[in-house]
């Protein structure tokens, strides 16, 4: 099967950080670097666990704010040196954190 990811959601937590969720087609090895944009700045991360289906990375704290839009963008390398990377992006509207 070919590798897919996905961005899920993003929220925000009380101090600031705001947290990326993801999917991935299936557990990988493949490193994943996400890049995000928000008020014209531009920062990148690498998600530390790509091996998980489901998958977070964090960024800030900044000035995140509920219902701002985020422009997250995301990179995923092959074993394969030959082959592309796998890129995806999506705009993201940020949620607060659903709490049990």
């Amino acid at each position: 099967m070919a590798f897919n990811a996905n961005f899920v959601e993003a929220t925000i937590d009380g101090d600031r950080l705001l947290t990326l969720h993801g999917r991935s087609s299936e557990p990988s090895k493949r490193p994943i670097m996400v890049t995000l944009q928000y008020a014209g700045v531009l920062d990148a991360a690498e998600v530390q666990h790509p091996e998980e289906s489901n998958w977070t990375i964090q960024f800030g704290p900044s000035t995140y704010e509920v219902g701002e839009t985020v422009i997250a963008t995301g990179v995923a390398v092959d074993d394969d040196e030959r082959a592309d990377p796998f890129v995806w992006h999506d705009r993201l509207v940020i949620a607060a954190p659903v709490t049990a």
